[in-house]
């Protein structure tokens, strides 16, 4: 899907087109038309990038423009030789391939059960690139990084998010903004690339990078930014709005009934998860962000309540999601 290509005017459409065409072609020097602004020129290398995460053999943060009497002509930085592409990009979509044919073998069929299955095998498979923050691999920063190397930073995640789901014509795009790098070990804002996703009629929110360091934390499958709204998702996320996302009815806490609105509601979800069995607490407070340490507070203090009432005397491990209000409990034996 050319999620930015449809924001444009008539004109810059020819020049996005002239842009990835030219990159699909391999060509040394792409003309583009009309144009003489070099940050216009930019900024569509930039879009023709989020929309097509194909085009992985390109390294769109080294960007070069020879200027003439009928516009700008943009030379792409190749990051392979132009005889190794085709064969990469045959190595890669095999490896895409062979992904999405494990998901039809596990008879995975609805889009929104797609959309989770490729989210949870990018945080099983896939290790954040700490590396790449110092060194930019270019490789980190796209397909290739996920797809050959199990390796990669947001953007590279991100992208393959966003080529699989194109891979099974699921509508999705790559947002880039920034985000509280605290999740990822940083402790600043930092960049930040992560997906949006439409489900029937609506569109939600995906960050599969902090998914991945939230699930490594804990050896499971964690859902904290899987199908969030624009409000849920700005707790934490910077970005500039393309389209609206109200609705977070697909997300793991609404899916699974795990949104805790009060005390009451706590205790009981406590008692029934472990009278089934489970020795796992994942849930979601509802509270003012403005007020969410205390509440994240009190809902531990009923929780260790109601687990000393049950009878509970050995260790369990917490970890706060303090921005989004989320924790996650693990009883230990």
């Amino acid at each position: 899907m050319e999620f930015y290509y449809q924001f444009l005017s008539g004109k810059a459409q020819q020049t996005y087109r002239c842009i990835e065409q030219g990159i699909k072609n391999q060509r040394k020097n792409i003309l583009l038309l009309g144009c003489f602004s070099e940050p216009y020129a930019t900024e569509l290398v930039k879009l023709v990038s989020y929309d097509h995460p194909e085009l992985f053999y390109v390294n769109y943060s080294k960007l070069s423009y020879l200027q003439g009497t009928l516009g700008f002509t943009y030379q792409p930085d190749y990051v392979f030789p132009l005889t190794q592409i085709k064969r990469l990009e045959s190595t890669l979509q095999i490896q895409a391939e062979k992904i999405l044919e494990e998901m039809k073998n596990n008879q995975i069929s609805t889009p929104y059960a797609k959309v989770r299955w490729i989210h949870n095998y990018l945080i099983r498979y896939v290790s954040y690139d700490y590396k790449s923050l110092q060194n930019n691999n270019p490789s980190a920063h796209c397909i290739q990084g996920v797809l050959q190397e199990n390796s990669a930073v947001c953007e590279g995640i991100a992208k393959t998010f966003l080529y699989l789901c194109d891979q099974e014509q699921i509508p999705a795009a790559l947002v880039v903004g920034s985000a509280d790098g605290s999740e990822l070990g940083v402790n600043d804002d930092m960049l930040h690339a992560w997906n949006l996703v439409s489900l029937e009629g609506s569109w939600f929110h995906i960050d599969p990078t902090f998914d991945l360091c939230q699930s490594q934390a804990v050896k499971a499958n964690r859902y904290d930014y899987f199908c969030l709204s624009d409000e849920e998702m700005m707790r934490d996320h910077i970005f500039e709005k393309k389209v609206e996302c109200v609705s977070n009815e697909k997300s793991y806490f609404c899916q699974t009934k795990c949104l805790i609105k009060n005390s009451s509601e706590l205790r009981t979800y406590i008692q029934k998860r472990f009278a089934a069995g489970k020795r796992v607490f994942y849930f979601k407070i509802v509270a003012d962000l403005r007020k969410m340490d205390k509440a994240l507070d009190k809902a531990m203090m009923i929780t260790q309540g109601t687990l000393t009432n049950i009878g509970w005397v050995y260790p369990y491990r917490y970890y706060y999601n303090k921005s989004q209000g989320i924790i996650y409990i693990n009883l230990m034996k």
